[in-house]
């Protein structure tokens, strides 16, 4: 087997926009399954299923893992509409500039909210501390900031975290790429 025969998958895959819109379907997929699990999920029995004796009560624990799975599924639905634009797409989890490069319109809410979903990618939803230790003060200020907003008001936090990356605001983020994904792939097909 010749080295272009090998690398060929590689380069269909690459330049083929289907590939990376379909891989960030999964992985909105799988992000929307653990957020979910809450409700369909008997905790009494996770422990025993995993083999752990440690008691699993809740699935708080999995919260920076689907923060991650969002996030990863945002940055390859924005870098399927670069390759769908025949534009280079950079090596980098930052959601705010390849949001910007793939043309989102970005608020200050979703700037924030792709904040944390990048430090989720990078960092939170893998490790539990990042490479560097002011990395973690920035993160928890991009927290509070999508949080509380500009108020400065703590009464309703839980509203504001589900506004800033829960389900409906990612899947609003989502939904709105793909569309331009759409476009862009029928743009460059003709």
């Amino acid at each position: 087997m010749t080295t272009d025969e090998i690398q060929s998958p590689y380069k269909m895959r690459e330049n083929a926009p289907m590939w990376w819109y379909n891989k960030s379907c999964h992985l909105r997929a799988a992000a929307t399954v653990l957020r979910v699990a809450p409700e369909v999920c008997d905790y009494s029995n996770l422990a025993k299923t995993l083999g752990s004796a440690d008691a699993i009560s809740d699935i708080s624990f999995a919260e920076p893992v689907y923060e991650m799975l969002c996030g990863m599924s945002l940055e390859l639905i924005y870098k399927a509409i670069l390759v769908a634009k025949h534009e280079n797409y950079p090596d980098s989890h930052d959601l705010n500039d390849l949001a910007a490069r793939a043309g989102i319109n970005r608020t200050e809410n979703i700037r924030n909210s792709l904040n944390l979903f990048t430090h989720s990618v990078i960092w939170n939803g893998r490790y539990p501390v990042p490479r560097e230790k002011d990395e973690i003060d920035y993160y928890r200020r991009q927290e509070l900031r999508a949080k509380i907003g500009g108020s400065g008001n703590l009464s309703k936090v839980a509203e504001r975290i589900e506004c800033a990356i829960g389900l409906k605001a990612f899947n609003k983020l989502w939904t709105d790429a793909a569309e331009l994904f759409f476009e862009a792939k029928e743009r460059n097909t003709s």
